[in-house]
């Protein structure tokens, strides 16, 4: 047994074993994490403001 496995054993060890979060919970979640965030990011569309951003930096790196 690996140590990444003891020690996600050890965190969910207070959950019964029946409902612990398995890896493709985890995975789903992950997954619908950045479907969200991709969502969000489509429907402001903030274009303009990371172009600012971007700009901004390069400004300051560059003084």
């Amino acid at each position: 047994m690996g140590a990444a496995q003891r020690a996600a054993r050890s965190i969910f060890s207070f959950i019964p074993p029946n409902i612990r979060p398995q890896t493709t919970d985890l995975s789903a979640g992950v997954f619908w994490g950045g479907t969200v965030v991709l969502g969000a990011f489509w429907l402001i569309q903030p274009f303009d403001w990371v172009k600012e951003q971007f700009s901004k930096s390069e400004e300051t790196a560059s003084s």
